[in-house]
């Protein structure tokens, strides 16, 4: 058995992909939990609320998402650069049928765009990370070669103003937030939820 579909804590779906950490939510099922509260809440008042899930992993937090706002029609747009990573998110998607609301985009999401090298272990994708100089072994013992964008352009491709940004990047939440300048200068401004780790931070400069 590689995947297989269960339900969170909280009442909704999510596909379990065995052998890789990132599905600790299986384990501990109350994870995420609070987080997903406040962000339905926050959107509670909007139709076809617009989220961006940047670090998307395999998209336990966006089809969960996508299912608490399901009444809504959201557009829900998950960046995910690691290519293994982002085989899980696509089959996620699919797999729980919410291919009209969750759009993966196979990127980094960086202050400058172009191709980037991102450090990931197959058996752990939650440390995967961004890596300019290189593998970085406390991460993992791959090295993959990513696209990196803005917030800023892709926001300009799509038309699609978030009134979420969510972002659990590992050390290059500083690079999104400059990349996303003119997106959070807008009277509009998306909301931000975002992970922070010192370590991470240290080690993206």
């Amino acid at each position: 058995v590689t995947t297989f579909i269960a339900t969170s804590k909280i009442g909704y779906d999510f596909v379990c992909h065995t052998g890789d950490l990132a599905n600790f939510p299986f384990y501990h099922p109350r994870a995420y939990q609070a987080e997903l509260e406040l962000c339905a809440t926050w959107l509670q008042g909007e139709d076809r609320p617009v989220i961006y899930d940047v670090g998307a992993n395999g998209g336990f937090f966006s089809t969960h998402l996508a299912q608490m706002l399901a009444g809504r029609t959201p557009r829900i747009y998950a960046f995910e650069p690691v290519p293994d990573t982002f085989a899980k998110l696509r089959e996620s998607i699919q797999r729980l049928g919410l291919t009209d609301s969750v759009y993966p985009i196979p990127a980094a999401v960086v202050d400058n765009p172009g191709p980037v090298q991102v450090s990931y272990s197959v058996r752990n994708s939650l440390l995967a990370q961004v890596s300019p100089c290189g593998l970085n072994p406390r991460v993992g013992d791959k090295l993959a070669q990513a696209k990196g964008i803005t917030l800023d352009e892709f926001c300009s491709s799509v038309q699609a103003v978030p009134q979420l940004l969510k972002i659990d990047v590992e050390g290059s939440e500083v690079a999104s937030l400059r990349g996303a300048r003119g997106l959070l200068s807008r009277p509009d401004r998306p909301a931000i939820l975002f992970e922070q780790n010192p370590i991470t931070l240290r080690e993206s400069g």
